[in-house]
């Protein structure tokens, strides 16, 4: 067998097990049972055949599925291989099977087929050869009763692995045998899938064992890797067997923060991605569809495993069901050697911790103007103490690397991306570096960045007096201060230094200000039943902050310090309103929400009037009155 490939180093993985069929004088022969190839490749699958004395072979093909009639479909007749497949007829009844520029969709199952002149002279080689491309699959064969295998493109290192089997999406099962453990029936609604343990993420796609419209989820992209303060859309396609009546993002790190683990939770109702987080269904016809995530202004925190999870009118997507694993990274200059002499030639390396999805492009920047560009993380030139080197992702110009210097221009942020109290003080610590005999002219923060015109400013800003503060000097300090913050002071904020040689601006600081919010599920409830309250704010605060609760503007004493409530058994003494703020914030509480709670009538009463002696045929009213919500009429 020979595997063909062009410009690339191609490694082949063969299973070499020689299998015999046939009755009688009747044999097909496989020179190999599977074979592991690369897209884009040609491969040749080979196979010898034998029959009775006295017959003559008039039709020698290959096959994968059959026609409308029920009959093998010969490769070359069939649509998808159109152009891409030869014959090749050997002495001694020797036949070869070449298909080039080789497809995803052309992992199947071949099997060679030959008729003679005689009525009864059809055979089939019934196993065939199993087609994989590298990466994990399940083969669905039998009839009623379908036997399910696990296939590994190439074989797993480990000598004993151990499978994991997902029905609908959940788990079911752990095996270290590649074949599923029990027969499973055909049934249109279910689909299978499986991986390896230790390599969960390289799960297989899931597969239907009837039919293409089984309960399935596949995703766009197992792995991806951005940029911090970039965006991401992570996509998926579904496919219900009934109608879908929801869908949800979520991840499985949430389970963290103390929520019940088998319950998803939707990341639109996550603080920590508060504004961050959206998606959109755009379904092509009612039982499937495509979900895109999308995460903005991204952080470290966020490489995190992501899945998709629907449901119908009597089904849920399973949760255990392996999603896209993202990974946040930043940039570094590298400088080699580390040690240089002013006017020498160095080596400087962009270090991204992870490589990034897309083949990116680096730009180089010297003294904050842009030098070159380069598919290559690389850049080679002679090395000044004075000058400043930082690189960037083209496409992110906003997200660069901290400047690397010498006796040079830098400056330093103890932190990229702030979030703070809407009310509340936040300083935004900073220092910074310039060549020793420069005299520093000004210093300033600005939030609108113009290459045309020099920056403004931010606290000559119309309304920033007294509100925003310079707390640094003209030395090395710049910390700025925001006093009384609002909602619109959210923005990117960079500082910028001029000195008798030249000007320079740092990286940004993404300040995000952001309000309390009291959740309350369900606001209206009878006796007895349970209500949550989640005090949620726009994005993550530092320090995991303790909450306070209020009750009709007074503090509830003995509750916890969760952002999230429960009220397990309601009782009508819990009614009224709600608030809730940040313990060390105690001014800067969330607007009221009230519960209403219903009940029944209690402390049921008789009223006489008048009172006392009442003298025959005079009148009497006897007045009936209960404590109940809603109030008795009757």
């Amino acid at each position: 067998m020979v595997l063909r490939t062009t410009g690339s180093v191609l490694v082949v993985f063969l299973l070499s097990l020689t299998v015999l069929l046939g009755q009688g004088d009747w044999d097909v022969t496989y020179s190999t049972q599977s074979i592991c190839v690369l897209k884009g490749s040609t491969v040749e699958l080979s196979c010898t055949y034998k029959y009775p004395s006295g017959h003559k072979v008039t039709s020698t093909f290959w096959f994968t599925r059959n026609d409308a009639d029920g009959n093998p479909l010969n490769l070359s007749d069939d649509p998808d291989y159109r152009g891409r497949v030869t014959y090749r007829n050997h002495t001694n009844n020797n036949h070869t099977l070449i298909i080039t520029d080789l497809r995803e969709t052309d992992s199947a199952q071949y099997k060679f087929r030959f008729i003679t002149d005689q009525a009864s002279g059809k055979w089939i080689g019934r196993h065939g050869v199993t087609l994989s491309f590298p990466g994990v699959q399940v083969v669905v064969t039998g009839g009623d009763m379908k036997t399910l295998t696990c296939r590994h493109c190439p074989p797993p290192s480990n000598p004993n692995p151990t499978y994991i089997w997902y029905k609908n999406g959940q788990q079911i099962d752990e095996s270290s045998s590649p074949q599923y453990k029990d027969p499973v029936y055909s049934n249109h609604e279910d689909s299978y899938s499986c991986s390896v343990k230790g390599h969960e993420d390289l799960h297989s796609p899931t597969v239907c064992v009837m039919g293409q419209y089984c309960n399935r989820v596949t995703y766009t992209k197992r792995r991806i890797y951005v940029l911090k303060g970039s965006s991401v859309d992570i996509s998926c396609t579904y496919v219900g067997y009934n109608d879908i009546t929801s869908s949800l993002w979520f991840s499985p790190k949430q389970s963290g923060r103390g929520r019940d683990k088998l319950i998803p939770e939707d990341l639109t109702t996550d603080p920590g991605y508060a504004g961050r987080v959206e998606y959109s269904n755009q379904e092509s016809r009612r039982y499937s569809g495509t979900s895109t995530l999308r995460i903005t202004d991204l952080r470290e925190e966020d490489s995190a495993e992501y899945r998709f999870t629907f449901k119908t009118s009597n089904f849920q997507w399973g949760h255990s069901f392996p999603g896209t694993t993202l990974t946040v990274t930043d940039l570094q200059v590298k400088i080699s050697p580390a040690t240089v002499t002013d006017g020498h030639t160095v080596t400087l390396t962009c270090i991204i911790s992870c490589p990034l999805t897309d083949n990116p492009t680096y730009i180089w920047y010297k003294n904050e103007q842009p030098i070159t560009e380069d598919h290559s993380s690389l850049y080679v030139n002679y090395f000044s103490e004075r000058d400043s080197y930082s690189c960037g992702v083209k496409g992110h110009d906003l997200l660069r690397s901290p400047a690397m210097c010498q006796k040079c221009w830098s400056v330093n942020i103890t932190s990229q991306s702030i979030c703070a109290l809407k009310g509340s003080s936040v300083d935004i610590p900073c220092s910074y570096t310039y060549p020793r005999h420069h005299e520093v002219k000004k210093t300033f923060w600005f939030t609108k960045w113009d290459p045309d015109k020099e920056p403004e400013d931010v606290i000559l800003v119309p309304g920033n007096e007294d509100h925003i503060e310079y707390h640094g000097d003209k030395k090395n300090d710049c910390t700025l201060r925001i006093s009384h913050l609002r909602l619109t002071d959210s923005s990117e904020y960079r500082f910028r230094f001029i000195t008798s040689g030249g000007r320079f601006s740092g990286s940004s600081v993404s300040l995000t200000v952001t309000d309390v919010v009291l959740e309350m599920e369900p606001t209206s409830v009878s006796e007895g039943n349970r209500v949550t309250l989640t005090c949620t704010t726009k994005c993550s605060l530092d320090n995991n902050p303790q909450y306070s609760w209020y009750k009709n503007g007074q503090p509830i004493e003995n509750t916890n310090t969760n952002s999230t409530v429960h009220i397990l058994s309601v009782s009508s003494e819990d009614a009224g309103r709600y608030s809730c703020g940040v313990k060390g914030h105690d001014t800067l509480r969330s607007p009221e929400k009230t519960l209403n709670v219903t009940y029944a009538p209690k402390n049921t009463s008789v009223s006489v009037s008048p009172s006392g002696e009442i003298m025959e045929g005079s009148s009497v009213t006897l007045t009936c009155s209960s404590d109940a919500n809603p109030p008795v009429d009757n």
